[in-house]
């Protein structure tokens, strides 16, 4: 009984450990999307950006 315990507790800890992992994943993923709509937003569309398209401050 003792021992079904233990690997039931341990069993637990492992399920916990890797919905932290997966929430950091989602953290991380959610981050670099964000990172890639603030960059597409910056993006030029015109060579040398003399004339740059869309204007912005950046």
């Amino acid at each position: 009984m003792t021992s079904r315990d233990g690997k039931v507790d341990f069993l637990y800890s492992e399920n916990n450990k890797l919905k932290a992992e997966k929430l950091e994943l989602i953290k991380k993923n959610y981050e670099l999307e964000l990172r890639l709509k603030e960059a597409e937003i910056k993006k030029c569309d015109v060579r040398g950006c003399s004339n740059r398209q869309p204007p912005s401050d950046y």
